[in-house]
């Protein structure tokens, strides 16, 4: 088997697929973030769309505020964090949704001038502290698809597209176009907005420069980030900042444990078909096909790239593997990696630093129940399940329940 030390009997025991939550991981994760805060002089925001698995064990840690982008995060986020005003970004608000958004946020980002226009006034009634979304129109993320810095991205609205003066109403200035990046990636966009966006930044009263901000991860520059702010706030004073790292929260925190059913091998390519499914539940990893942008770890293995796989050996090849998921998706797979002794039916592989966007992203595509989550601890205690009423809840007609 290939399982992981320290806790191997912990996660031999789970009922596989399952999502392992490391308690310990997601509390230490959070005391990193809080200290930062502290050190350097800014609010961390719980961007809770991250992963709602992990929720569990943060929402006992003190001092948390949630960030939210739809009802459904903010009703979560009154159940979790109850008496706690959330930070609440929307991409576009619909008139019967705003009297329970403004009964239950505290700050609120509007997406564009118009829905500021028609939200606005109210929110200041309200007394909320309200912001719009700026786009710096920095490109510091690792691919396309995740990158809310380019020209012509919905978010957000272009610096040179705000009025000169900003409406009462505004009293923030929210960015965000970071994606699981450092400090030196962030120093990039705020030197724009200290060069292009001083205008409104002297207008208002609170900076919220987004999510991405990787913070937990070992390498990430806590030097560089002081510095960030403090430029900032040599700048501009007045302002309160606030930052809402999403990944940060859950990185290294889980591990997905899953059981090889079948090897197989397919004009000769050796592959390893497991009880979970890419498609399914980590569809995450499969945009783009983007490997090298969205790293698999997989405990006890190398990965290797199919140019590499090309010059193998026959005894080299006889340990590496394609790794395919259980739907009938053709692109359920990933390629290649190489095990130190061969794979056989039933061994377990552990896929590594899989606590953030994975639950929140998984389906019943193909039928296939997602993940059960576990909660580890001195044991690993089940926390959720996928039995099969919930999948027949979700697909049957109304009068067939």
């Amino acid at each position: 088997m290939s399982l992981p030390a320290p806790l191997p009997s912990l996660l031999a025991a789970v009922t596989t697929p399952a999502l392992v939550y490391d308690d310990a991981r997601l509390r230490a994760n959070a005391e990193r973030i809080q200290s930062l805060g502290q050190r350097y002089g800014f609010t961390p925001l719980l961007a809770m769309k991250a992963s709602y698995a992990g929720l569990g064990v943060l929402s006992d840690v003190p001092g948390l505020m949630p960030e939210v982008g739809s009802i459904g995060e903010l009703r979560l986020a009154q159940t979790l964090f109850p008496g706690v005003p959330a930070h609440g970004f929307f991409v576009a608000i619909a008139e019967e949704e705003w009297e329970e958004i403004a009964q239950g946020v505290g700050h609120l980002s509007f997406n564009s001038l118009r829905q500021a226009a028609q939200f606005g006034p109210r929110a200041a009634a309200a007394g909320l502290a309200a912001a719009i979304r700026v786009n710096p129109l920095v490109q510091v993320s690792s691919h396309s698809d995740y990158d809310a810095g380019a020209k012509g991205c919905r978010f957000g609205v272009p610096l040179a597209e705000l009025p000169p003066k900003l409406p009462d109403f505004i009293v923030g200035l929210h960015a965000h176009v970071l994606c699981e990046n450092g400090a030196a990636d962030l120093a990039q966009v705020v030197d724009v907005l200290l060069r292009e966006g001083g205008l409104w930044l002297s207008q208002v009263q609170y900076l919220n420069l987004g999510g991405g901000h990787l913070m937990t991860a070992e390498d990430y520059e806590d030097e560089c980030l002081g510095k960030v702010i403090a430029d900032l706030k040599q700048a501009h004073p007045h302002l309160e900042l606030f930052l809402e790292p999403g990944a940060a929260w859950f990185w290294e925190s889980a591990q997905l444990v899953t059981t090889v059913r079948d090897i197989v091998r397919p004009s000769g390519i050796a592959t390893a078909i497991i009880d979970c499914s890419f498609r399914a539940h980590l569809n995450d990893f499969l945009i783009g096909s983007l490997l090298a942008d969205l790293p698999l770890t997989i405990t006890g293995a190398t990965y290797v790239s199919p140019a590499d796989y090309a010059q193998l050996t026959d005894a080299d090849r006889g340990r590496t593997y394609r790794i395919g998921g259980l739907s009938c998706a053709t692109c359920d797979s990933k390629e290649y990696y190489q095990f130190a002794q061969p794979l056989q039916v039933g061994d377990h592989l552990v896929m590594e630093n899989m606590g953030h966007y994975v639950d929140v992203t998984y389906s019943w595509f193909n039928g296939l129940p997602p993940p059960s989550i576990y909660r580890l601890t001195n044991t690993a205690t089940l926390e959720r399940d996928h039995p099969y009423h919930e999948f027949l809840q979700i697909n049957l007609p109304f009068h067939r329940r």
